[in-house]
């Protein structure tokens, strides 16, 4: 049997599909509660019901892995990608070569920007006002501005 739980969540201004840093740690502290000390629930999967459908969530141990939709990919326009330069005070020069902000959505939307060393990021002055107006209108969570400095073997981020 798979035990299904529904939650939804809010930001100030809209609701959003789901929060993986909320739900994961909710749901492996529900499941240390009731599993190991109740006996409550019997499987190792579990499900959690969004805005937008169920998330398959399976226990190894003490540790929850929760499935996520199959990320998709959408150019933006000319306009909103100066806005989104803009929105974070750097050029296409800024970028890492040969790319664009995008805008990716596994159930929440973000727009991924590529910057072309840390330098840049620790330089960025976000006009927030800007960043809010775009998110409203492209139903962005927020935006993921990330550089590929200090990546190297057997290190993630």
């Amino acid at each position: 049997m798979t035990h299904r739980d529904r939650s939804e969540y809010k930001t100030d201004s809209s609701v959003m599909a789901v929060c993986k840093p909320v739900t994961i740690p909710g749901m492996t502290g529900h499941v240390r509660r009731n599993t190991h000390q109740n006996g409550l629930l019997t499987s190792d999967v579990l499900s959690k019901e969004t805005i937008d459908g169920c998330r398959s969530i399976k226990m190894k141990s003490e540790s929850a892995y929760m499935e996520q939709k199959a990320p998709s990919y959408e150019h933006l326009t000319d306009d909103d990608h100066q806005l989104v330069l803009q929105s974070l005070g750097i050029s296409s020069a800024d970028l890492i070569a040969g790319t664009r902000p995008t805008l990716v959505n596994t159930g929440n939307g973000f727009v991924v920007v590529g910057i072309r060393d840390a330098g840049v990021i620790q330089g960025l002055e976000p006009d927030f006002e800007l960043i809010e107006k775009l998110s409203d209108a492209l139903d962005l969570v927020g935006f993921y501005v990330f550089s590929f400095d200090g990546v190297e073997n057997g290190r993630d981020a």
